[in-house]
């Protein structure tokens, strides 16, 4: 789990520390941030993807990169705690990554991995360093040994090369903003599933199909069934005018298209089924509420917990919701807010005065009265 991200010259962001936990939900107002928090997390997972990733993608190609901080390179870094992927005394450690791109050359300026503090790889232009030796004087971005080139069967076997590719692993992310119209629409079965939800159907009917994905499908249908004890299970049926498949529910009184289900259930669907087949990949959900009646908003919070709680996938997701927030705590809302001086980050439970104000509103209730400026000033 990311426990940390640091950003610095990245879109909007000059600098800033985002602390992150198994559930975060990012607040604050329209353009403070909060959607740039979560593109600089699908920067990283791109930068562990040769075929999806280039440093003029981590640039945007946007020229305002440069001069909005001075042809500063653009460096994203998170820090990993309490996991093994770098265990190679039998202990747990932490480690950390850093990614940074020149804006003047469009190059990859700098890759860097280390743990507890101790480097164990360091990739610059013309030089790769590893355990303090070079061991390559080629280009970094034509070395064998490090995530844009992890693939390369150049470089021997070893614990480090294990870990470098173990990393690149921890770096993936599914980016989502979901809506049940998408979700309900007929789609062909090889059809991929977009951020919105659509095609989520190939999922359940490859399941359902193969075979071999009974406990999947089943640990799908038994989150549906705690959220609406009237769902019994999914189901697909051929769409003939568009000779794709269908999401069907059966209900104790029938089965009937999801478009014709409650959003709720219908979109707390699609979280599972991504999450179960991105097999616990980190998600990223743009505003969840959008579209969903505010009874609604309970079925997608349950189930945006029962996924962390039970696959051990982080979430990290946006709202301007407040009857959503009900259903966080404190310590996993961060505020995000800006002005003159840049973006600043801050959790809700380290605001002025929030125990006394807790106790006399609810979550969403106290953000929405008291407002983000005065809320992010710490204790």
């Amino acid at each position: 789990m990311i426990t940390q991200l640091s950003i610095r010259h990245f879109k909007a962001i000059a600098s800033a520390t985002i602390p992150l936990g198994p559930i975060t939900v990012l607040v604050g107002p329209n353009d403070s941030g909060k959607s740039t928090i979560l593109q600089a997390l699908m920067a990283l997972s791109r930068c562990g993807d040769p075929a999806q990733f280039s440093p003029e993608q981590l640039l945007e190609c946007s020229p305002s990169v440069a001069a909005r901080h001075g042809d500063k390179s653009v460096d994203i870094e998170f820090t990993v705690d309490g996991v093994t992927t770098l265990d190679f005394d039998g202990k747990r450690h932490s480690y950390r990554y850093l990614v940074a791109v020149s804006p003047q050359r469009d190059v990859f300026s700098k890759e860097r991995i280390l743990w507890d503090d101790r480097q164990i790889l360091e990739s610059e232009p013309g030089n790769l360093i590893y355990g303090g030796n070079s061991i390559s004087g080629q280009r970094a971005n034509s070395t064998e040994l490090s995530l844009q080139s992890r693939a390369s069967s150049a470089v021997p076997a070893s614990a480090i090369e294990r870990s470098v590719n173990a990393i690149a692993n921890d770096l993936s992310a599914t980016m989502l903003r979901l809506d049940a119209r998408a979700i309900a629409l007929p789609a062909p079965l090889d059809a991929p599933v977009r951020p919105d939800g659509y095609g989520v159907v190939g999922i359940v009917d490859e399941w359902l199909t193969s075979g071999v994905d009974d406990e999947r499908i089943e640990r799908v249908n038994e989150i549906l069934r705690r959220l609406s004890p009237h769902v019994a299970k999914m189901a697909t049926k051929k769409h003939t005018p568009s000779g794709g498949k269908e999401l069907y529910f059966a209900l104790r009184t029938g089965a009937i298209p999801a478009s014709q289900m409650s959003d709720g259930v219908v979109v707390a669907a699609a979280l599972a089924l991504i999450s179960l087949k991105s097999a616990g990949q980190r998600m990223l959900i743009e505003e969840p509420e959008n579209g969903l009646h505010p009874r609604q908003l309970r079925i997608v919070a349950d189930t945006i917990r029962m996924i962390a709680d039970t696959q051990g996938a982080q979430i990290i997701l946006t709202t301007h919701s407040p009857l959503l927030l009900n259903h966080f705590t404190a310590e996993e809302v961060v505020l995000v807010t800006r002005d003159q001086s840049g973006v600043h980050v801050q959790r809700m439970s380290d605001a002025k005065g929030l125990d006394e104000l807790a106790s006399e509103m609810a979550l969403g209730e106290l953000w929405y009265n008291i407002g983000d400026s005065n809320l992010a000033r710490p204790a």
